[in-house]
């Protein structure tokens, strides 16, 4: 992702840097990776700033703890090392567990004048009232520049891609990096597109993509939407004869992630699904052509069986621990949303 996004406030930032020392900023944005990428940016452009005079806090567990705050009390008793000053960088504050946030409100309040603390959050309006009066708050703009350039590169195909400014905005930014050939993704999107029931196998070979990059994303996403179009036409044998098949992957993925994405994608179509019966506002929307691309709109959903089907997504994606069964996960994963569509 470039830096000209983020020049106008990254050059408001580093002209008043000296003045800032001893204080507390917090960058706010409507996206944690665009945060990231802001701050990365931040950072590598402070003159003179030794890495060992930085010290970067982030969620474990999706929490920030007490022993967190701990680790930045025993950072800011000491003289930056190399540099002009030391750097604590919070990333999702938000995060803060009530005890760690207890123990941050001196620090955030009164940090050492050899330090400054950069948070950020997507989320300001979650944070206490007592946190949020000790931060200076500066806020990163939603670029939709961005989205404006993913429109004209992709043109026909932007309706559908547009679905991950919800959840993987560095999606976005991959699509109009200068490691992404935009034609090759254009065909590559095209031709899942096209596929049907005999295509079952290629997408099968898809999902085992890791999920690790923008690409796969990608990739994976569009598979998984298109599976559904294709097995909600096949007869009961050959569905459970694609289920056999999709679960003999178990040796080719990280379980826990490819269980938690393909639920987390599953919960975007239901919901939507849901959101489409009764509502033609696409402010109630994830990707509304998504439902339509895909022939969905064409199906009448049971919503108890919704109902029931999104709380067992929503336990998988917040499961910690990876002691799943995957063969009998995936039976459930798919054998649970079908149930959950009248033709």
């Amino acid at each position: 992702m470039s830096k000209m996004y983020f020049n106008e406030t990254l050059n408001k930032i580093l002209k008043v840097k000296d003045n800032l020392k001893g204080s507390s900023i917090c960058f706010v944005s409507e996206n944690n990776f665009v945060s990231r990428i802001f701050l990365k940016y931040l950072i590598d452009n402070i003159p003179n700033l030794n890495k060992l005079d930085v010290l970067c806090i982030k969620p474990e567990g999706g929490n920030i703890k007490i022993d967190k705050i701990r680790e930045i009390e025993d950072f800011i008793l000491y003289q930056p090392n190399f540099s002009e000053e030391r750097i604590i960088i919070i990333e999702e504050i938000d995060k803060l567990t009530q005890e760690a946030a207890n123990a941050a409100l001196k620090i955030i309040e009164e940090p050492p004048n050899f330090s400054i603390i950069f948070s950020t959050t997507s989320k300001w309006n979650y944070l206490l009232p007592t946190i949020k009066s000790r931060f200076i708050r500066f806020d990163i703009p939603f670029t939709n520049q961005v989205v404006e350039e993913v429109q004209n590169k992709y043109e026909e195909l932007f309706f559908a891609l547009d679905f991950f400014k919800y959840r993987d905005f560095d999606v976005l930014f991959y699509l109009i990096s200068e490691e992404n050939n935009v034609e090759e993704t254009k065909n590559k999107i095209s031709r899942i597109l096209s596929f049907d029931e005999n295509n079952l196998f290629e997408i099968i070979e898809i999902m085992k993509l890791p999920i690790t990059n923008s690409e796969n994303k990608i990739m994976i996403t569009f598979a998984y939407f298109k599976v559904w179009e294709i097995i909600n036409q096949l007869s009961e044998k050959d569905f459970f004869v694609f289920l056999k098949n999709i679960s003999k992957i178990k040796n080719d993925i990280e379980i826990l992630s490819f269980l938690k994405y393909i639920s987390y994608l599953g919960s975007v179509l239901l919901r939507d699904l849901l959101v489409s019966q009764v509502s033609s506002k696409w402010k109630f929307f994830w990707n509304k052509s998504l439902v339509y691309l895909f022939g969905f709109n064409k199906y009448e959903l049971s919503i108890n069986e919704t109902t029931n089907t999104l709380e067992y997504l929503n336990n998988i994606m917040s499961a910690k621990v990876s002691n799943f069964n995957f063969e009998m996960e995936i039976f459930s994963h798919f054998l649970k949303i079908k149930r959950c569509f009248k033709s």
